[in-house]
């Protein structure tokens, strides 16, 4: 596996996890036990009965949580590879989201009967550290080597070629699946 490093600018990663707790029943019924097919698949039925309780309450939690996701996403970018992410400059905006988020949730709590919110966000900071640059650099250009390597003994002109142009462009050819 050759790493594809991708820089981020200095800020902070943000993993946001909210829960709704109570309130909700589910019966499971097996209709059929699970058996194997023929062709060696796997395979179970069952019906599902839900419950809410309160649904009034249930669909004010789901409210509340969503208020609580959406102040904390606003002072975020959300990326596709690492969830959200904050900049540095923003820290700030980062803490007073995170307080209102918790207090939503706290709010509804005082007043709710038989629902529960709950609001997780664990931050990590993405430092700028040349070091650690360089432990990247190091490992993609190992990899690299190793590829070329490989291509070598296995006399593959087109593995030698393609770890060459990643190397030379620092992206992979249009040809090479590099991930």
């Amino acid at each position: 596996m050759v790493l594809s490093p991708k820089t981020l600018r200095p800020g902070y990663l943000v993993r946001l996890a909210t829960q709704i707790t109570g309130n909700v029943k589910y019966d499971k019924q097996v209709i059929e036990a699970e058996y194997v097919t023929k062709d060696g698949r796997k395979k179970e039925r069952w019906e599902t009965e839900k419950t809410i309780h309160d649904p009034v309450e249930y669909e004010a939690a789901v409210k509340a949580r969503g208020r609580a996701r959406s102040i904390v996403i606003a002072v975020c970018s959300k990326s596709n590879y690492f969830g959200l992410l904050c900049l540095k400059e923003r820290a700030e905006d980062l803490e007073k989201a995170m307080v209102e988020a918790r207090k939503v949730a706290d709010d509804f709590n005082a007043t709710a009967n038989v629902s529960r919110i709950s609001v997780f966000i664990a931050t990590g900071e993405i430092a700028q550290n040349d070091a650690e640059a360089m432990r990247g650099i190091n490992a993609e250009i190992r990899g690299l080597l190793k590829d070329m390597e490989e291509g070598v003994k296995n006399l593959d002109v087109k593995v030698i070629r393609e770890a060459a142009d990643y190397a030379n462009s620092g992206s992979p050819s249009k040809s090479a699946s590099r991930h």
